[in-house]
């Protein structure tokens, strides 16, 4: 037995939704109650932040520091700049002619 549900998107998700389910040939309800359930099975655990999944991680081999949450984007630079080559503190320089 379903059970009704009310949820509330931003505009342009739910336009995104209703365009797929379109293309898909399929209900809305169908359509968001299909992608919930292959989002439930799916193995790979969801971060509340897409941002922030799976980010310590790759930054850290254990549960990262203890001021991470103050911190986070020093920390987030820091890994960037690390993969990128960059040195702390370095800038690009612009062409001057």
């Amino acid at each position: 037995m379903m059970q009704r549900t009310t949820i509330m998107l931003p505009k342009t998700l739910k336009r995104k939704v209703e365009s797929r389910a379109r293309q898909e040939k399929k209900s809305l309800g169908s359509f968001i109650r299909e992608s919930l359930e292959h989002s439930l099975q799916s193995n790979t655990p969801r971060s509340s932040d897409p941002l922030f999944a799976n980010l310590e991680s790759d930054i850290f081999e254990d549960d990262g520091p203890a001021d991470l949450a103050e911190n986070h984007d020093k920390y987030i630079l820091r890994k960037l700049a690390h993969e990128h080559g960059l040195r702390r503190g370095a800038r690009k320089r612009r062409n001057r002619r």
